[in-house]
This record gives C-alpha cells, structure tokens and sequence, in this order.
C-alpha cells in the first residue's frame, strides 16, 4: 500500500512540489551531493558552488556567480527532478531537468526565470516566469517527462503564482497601468494551460472561485518591492 505526503521545499527560486508518494520498490538514493540510480549509476549535485568570487567576473563572461541544485524524487512518476538555480549578475534563473530511474536525463534542460511548481496529480511541472529586469511575456507548462505541453501568455508584470490545494488550477498574479491607474489582475489556468478566467483584484483580496463544480478561495499576495 503506498502513503501520501505533501512536500513543500523552498529554495531561491521556490520549488514547490506538490503531493508525492512512497512505496517498497527499488527507488535511486538522493544524498546531499549525488543521485544513485537503480544501475547504480551516479549523478554529482552540487548543493552550493561558487563560480566566481567577483560579480563583475561573472558579468564580463556571462556565468552565474553561483548555484545550487536540488533534487526531488516522484515516486508516481518514477522520476528525478532536478532543480537548479543561479544567481546570474542581473538576477535570478532556473533550471529543471528532468531523469527517469536509470538516470537517462529525458529531456533536455529548460532554462527559466521565476518560480517551479511540480504538480504530482496532473503529471505537470509549472514554469511561472517573472523578472524585475526583463520582459517576460509567458510562462511554461511541461509534461513529467520535461517536455513542453502549453506556453501561457501573460502580462510582462507578473509577480507572483499560486496552485489549488487540489493541483487543478494556477493563478498567475500581475501588476501593471491601464489609463495611468495602477491594476492588478489574477489570470487562472487549468493543469494544460487553458484559461479559466481573468479578472481585476485588489491586493489582499479573497477570491472566491468556483469551477467544475469545486470551490477555490485564493487570497491576492503583495507586490514584492521595486517591481
């Protein structure tokens, strides 16, 4: 019989993982700086390098000025998720790499700057994108292979996301102007990218949804300073 759990892991650029099962089968081992696979074949993470010790260094030559990945096992999918981030002079990126138990690496590595969201019960992984220092019109919705399933068009001004407690529907938060007034808006997908609705808020509002006859409350989160 398997047993349930819902982790919550955060790191810089918030990986959130939601609902993860066990079992007694042969899993891979994650230890702090490598993945065992089933062929025991090795994977090395690195939990915290430093590339360069002056940020300009990194600058000149387009490197990060350091990173750390993290991996996570989904035992549903039987895969290994591995995540990535580097803190880059001009901001934060991401990255997701997704491996199937023999440690066969399924897809290749998508880059992205903002929040991941793993989604066990729809086999999706959420790409939200936002960025103080550039234009992001989109974010990314792949399959539990890494694969892409939908890009979600959005305002360049998002700044936040949030997931139903249920794993069926994303709201993606943004800020911006429409006739020189200040608005922010709530902009809600289901699990393969389609919109739900759209809609202007306030900050601190709840709101209440209902669609396909459940009943979701999300309460609008601040916008993070300077953006």
């Amino acid at each position: 019989m398997k047993k349930f759990a819902l982790i919550l892991v955060v790191i810089s650029t918030t990986l959130f993982v939601h609902h993860i099962s066990y079992s007694d089968t042969a899993l891979p081992v994650i230890e702090p700086e490598r993945i065992i696979f089933i062929n025991s074949k090795v994977l090395e993470i690195k939990p915290d390098q430093i590339v360069h010790k002056e940020p300009l260094d990194a600058y000149r030559l387009h490197e990060p000025i350091r990173y750390r990945e993290q991996a996570v096992l989904l035992e549903d999918w039987q895969r290994v998720i591995v995540s990535k981030h580097m803190n880059y002079f001009e901001g934060p990126r991401g990255e997701v790499r997704v491996y199937d138990y023999q440690g066969n690496l399924l897809t290749p590595a998508i880059q992205y700057r903002g929040r991941i969201m793993i989604i066990g019960p729809a086999n999706r992984i959420f790409l939200g994108q936002r960025s103080r220092s550039y234009r992001i019109d989109s974010s990314l919705l792949l399959n539990s292979d890494g694969k892409l399933v939908a890009t979600i068009p959005q305002s360049q001004g998002a700044y936040d996301f949030a997931l139903s407690p249920d794993g069926k529907m994303i709201v993606i938060y943004a800020s911006g102007k429409q006739k020189d007034q200040n608005i922010t808006s709530a902009k809600l997908i289901d699990t393969n990218g389609k919109e739900i609705r759209s809609l202007e808020v306030s900050l601190g509002q709840t709101l209440n949804i209902e669609h396909e006859g459940q009943k979701y409350d999300f309460v609008v989160p601040p916008i993070p300073p300077n953006y």
